[in-house]
């Protein structure tokens, strides 16, 4: 009896690219900075602070966040 193997289409990009964008959307979609670190695995927190432009709210969102 013989197997047969079907072809699955070949996606470009790597694997590198899959989790950039990963971490790009989780950034995008509100994620805290140290939590995107701890899903992708980064060891140095400096790797995910380059995603930090992504975040939807600033500074001034942040401030906005205390109640006076």
């Amino acid at each position: 009896m013989r197997l047969s193997v079907t072809r699955v289409p070949k996606i470009g990009g790597s694997l590198h690219r899959l989790r950039h964008t990963f971490c790009a959307h989780l950034v995008m979609a509100g994620v805290p900075l140290r939590r995107v670190q701890l899903l992708a695995g980064h060891a140095d927190y400096k790797t995910t602070e380059i995603y930090a432009h992504l975040a939807p709210e600033g500074a001034k969102g942040a401030v906005d966040k205390l109640r006076f």
